[in-house]
């Protein structure tokens, strides 16, 4: 019956009025194809624009719904999330797979069920990969510029999201919000790419050399937008921040930490004033300055990395 009236796509629910404007926005195009186009603002005029609307950062879940849940972890056990993500069909089926690659090799027995997935994981993994899921924004992307882009931030986000936890971890600091902020550490540039798309949407041309003077200009202010529009705690705020300009006159570990992740996924974990830092964390250089292997993306957002280099 659907393809009989040219249905070919869902929504799932639940699901939100942004997402269901963008899902939307192709098909309206297709169908006002023969109409004279509308006039499209300057690019520079669509980015002022976005400075009186909320920033978007569409994606198959909601970051507002997994934040909380990241700074009450050790408070929640596998029967707190199910009720929550029970109708999450993208993050259930990515639980599922992970948990079934882990628990296949260890006792040949398959996890069928959300409980059981969160359970073999654990709260803390769990976490993690919703909330790299909640940021993954290439499914609302159709230009594949954008696409390869964001794909590369969000490697590389990860790498230092999973570089900054297992230094935490290797001092008995808190890992999972190292994590996190590293995660959250390219939040601007994403939703950067996700104005972009929008422009392109409405008609406008976008040349490849347009691309990288916007993500410059406006990633840091979009970031710093976003982090206050979801209310992240300033504790969080200033570890995301450390990734991006060195603490100085600090005595806290885990800000020398992210930036030293950052240094390290970018290569440029050496010279004197790394090597400071390094000691002044109370990391050990010749553990944390071994060659990285290449870098790769990580299964589907989220992987079981080890909390070592």
């Amino acid at each position: 019956m659907a393809v009989r009236h040219g249905i070919s796509d869902f929504i799932a629910k639940p699901f939100d009025v942004p997402t269901l404007q963008q899902r939307l926005l192709p098909l309206l195009a297709a169908n006002d194809a023969d109409e004279p186009p509308a006039s499209v603002p300057l690019l520079e005029a669509w980015f002022d624009r976005t400075q009186t609307e909320p920033l978007r950062l569409p994606s198959s879940l909601d970051p507002n719904a997994i934040l909380p849940l990241l700074t009450k972890s050790s408070e929640l056990a596998a029967k707190d999330l199910v009720p929550l993500w029970k109708n999450e069909t993208t993050l259930t089926a990515r639980l599922l797979h992970l948990a079934n690659s882990a628990s296949l090799r260890r006792s040949g027995k398959p996890v069928s069920r959300l409980d059981e997935a969160i359970t073999a994981l654990g709260v803390d993994m769990s976490l993690r990969c919703a909330m790299a899921l909640a940021l993954d924004i290439t499914g609302t992307l159709h230009d594949e510029r954008l696409i390869e882009r964001a794909r590369q931030y969000m490697t590389t986000a990860e790498q230092v999201a999973s570089i900054a936890r297992a230094m935490a971890l290797s001092l008995g600091l808190d890992g999972l919000s190292c994590y996190t902020a590293g995660l959250l550490s390219r939040i601007g540039e994403l939703a950067v790419l996700r104005t972009l798309q929008d422009f392109i949407t409405q008609g406008g041309t976008l040349d490849e050399g347009d691309i990288a003077p916007q993500l410059s200009q406006w990633g840091p202010a979009y970031g710093n937008r976003l982090k206050q529009q979801w209310g992240l705690p300033l504790s969080v705020r200033e570890l995301v921040g450390a990734i991006h300009v060195a603490p100085t006159h600090t005595t806290k570990r885990s800000l020398l930490i992210m930036h030293l992740a950052a240094l390290r996924v970018s290569s440029r974990l050496q010279g004197p004033e790394a090597l400071r830092m390094l000691r002044q964390a109370g990391l050990e250089p010749e553990k944390w300055l071994a060659e990285m292997p290449p870098a790769s993306p990580t299964q589907q957002g989220c992987h079981h990395e080890q909390d070592h280099p």
